[in-house]
This record gives structure tokens, C-alpha cells and sequence, in this order.
């Protein structure tokens, strides 16, 4: 039998206080961004598939901040945001009895959820915030997965790629390494005969659209988009998304025809 290590289950208590106390102090920063009416934050844990059987815990803001727990409710009238931030914590770590704030997961809605990064937490899977600023880029990764297979479905490469068919033809989505941002792209048409003659329709094919644009890479044309994603919002993503379909589906017959190659 190996002997129990009291000196190391102490520190390993210190730590998990640490982390705890750290969490209350990033969500004591979250609730006080939440100032509009409609702003809400569930706290859960969540996992693949579902989620465990445990209260979820939800800040709602009205006409004030209200903290409701298994149907309870408690608001911010009695002690401010503070003490319901303490509150949560009581029933997060005593009655819920989770062990460590980093199980936790968490859905945001409203202007607020665009600070919900401070929490540090992942979303719960399958939520999908209206903003969010993922802490990674594996993160980011992720939910733009998510985002992209609840519309469609979607496959992601070795190199973490994702990629889309669209009318037998594949656009591919890329999460940049360097910059905040996130990059659709489709190869339009290629052997092209005349590479002038696939600069002019390019041209005129940039003037056509504010969103799209089209560009010439040796007997190749590609069509392109960019999205911000700081923050990133996954309705954007996906309008993004339907509207580089349609105007590919728009124009890459009648560009491979005019610059006498083939739709790829």
C-alpha cells in the first residue's frame, strides 16, 4: 500500500484554492460588463455528447442582475454583484462539489458575451456564443468546426483545414496561424488559355462584389474571403460562408468560359 502524502495533498489543495479563488475574481470581472438587458451567463460542465446531471448556474441581466440556480433566484438588491458572485462560488464548489474551475464550461449571450474570454473557461460544446475571443488558436479551431457542422457537414485535414463541398466543387476554410483571421477560399477555375484575359475578368468580377474577391495565381483563379475573428462571431462566419457558395455558384461557369479554362 503506497502511504498517503500529506505534504502533497496539502499543496495540491493550496493550488485548487488558488484557482479558485483566481476564477471568482475573472467572474466578478465578467458580471459586472453585463449592463444590457437580455446579457446572460450559464455556468455548466459540460462534455461530449451532453452534459453532466448538475444545475446549471445562469446570470440574467433585466432590470438588475439576477443569479438563478435549480429554479432558485437570488439578485443583486442584497450585497451587489459581489456577494452573488460569492454566492455562485458556495454553490459551485460545496453543492455542486466540483473540484476544480477549469471542468466548468460556459455559454454567453447578449453584448457581454464579447468579454466572456476573461472567464477563461471553453464553451459548452455545441452552444456556439454570439462573440467570443477564444484564448487559443486551438480554441478558435474548435468552434469554427462546430459553427461550420451544424450548417453543414465538414471535414479538417492534417493540418487542421477545414473544408466544405459545395456543388461538387471543394472551398476550403482556413484558421490563419500569424494574424486573427480566418480565411475562405475555393479554386474558381483553372487552365486558363490567356493569363491577360483572366486579369480583366478578375478585375471586373472585384468590382462586383464588396465581401469577395478573385485573383490569378499562374493558370489558376481563386476565390477568396476574409473574416475578422477578434472577436469571433460564428453568424459571421456562416453568412460569410453562404455568400462566397452563391457567388461561386454565380460565376465560375461563365468565368471559366470567358477565360477559356475549366471549373474546378
Amino acid at each position: 500500500m503506497t502511504d498517503i502524502n500529506h505534504e502533497e495533498l496539502a499543496a495540491g489543495a493550496k493550488e485548487t484554492n488558488r484557482e479558485w479563488r483566481a476564477f471568482e475574481h475573472r467572474l466578478r470581472t465578467f458580471v459586472h460588463t453585463m449592463k444590457v438587458e437580455g446579457d446572460s451567463l450559464v455556468l455548466e460542465v459540460g462534455r461530449t455528447g451532453g452534459l453532466h446531471d448538475l444545475p446549471t448556474m445562469e446570470f440574467v441581466m433585466g432590470d438588475i442582475l439576477v443569479l438563478a440556480v435549480g429554479g432558485n433566484h437570488l439578485d443583486e438588491r442584497h450585497g451587489g454583484r459581489a456577494a452573488l458572485v460569492t454566492r455562485a462560488m458556495m454553490l459551485l464548489r460545496n453543492k455542486c462539489a466540483i473540484p476544480h474551475p477549469h471542468l466548468l464550461t460556459h455559454r454567453a449571450s447578449g453584448p457581454c458575451a464579447q468579454w466572456s474570454g476573461v472567464l477563461g473557461l471553453e464553451w459548452t460544446k455545441g452552444a456556439g456564443p454570439g462573440y467570443a475571443h477564444p484564448a487559443d488558436r486551438d480554441t478558435l479551431l474548435d468552434l469554427v468546426e462546430q459553427t461550420i457542422g451544424a450548417e453543414m457537414p465538414v471535414g479538417r485535414d492534417e493540418d487542421d483545414d477545414f473544408f466544405v463541398d459545395h456543388e461538387g466543387q471543394r472551398i476550403w476554410i482556413r484558421v490563419l496561424p500569424n494574424v486573427p483571421a480566418i480565411e475562405i477560399t475555393a479554386r474558381a477555375a483553372h487552365g486558363t488559355t490567356s493569363r491577360r484575359q483572366a486579369a480583366v475578368e478578375v478585375g471586373i468580377l472585384n468590382r462586383s462584389n464588396p465581401w469577395i474577391w478573385w485573383q490569378v495565381s499562374g493558370r489558376d483563379v481563386f476565390q477568396t474571403a476574409i473574416i475578422d475573428t477578434s472577436p469571433f462571431a460564428p453568424e459571421h462566419l456562416t453568412t460569410t460562408l453562404e455568400i462566397f457558395c452563391q457567388a461561386l455558384s454565380a460565376t465560375r461557369d461563365d468565368l471559366a468560359l470567358r477565360v477559356g479554362g475549366e471549373v474546378a
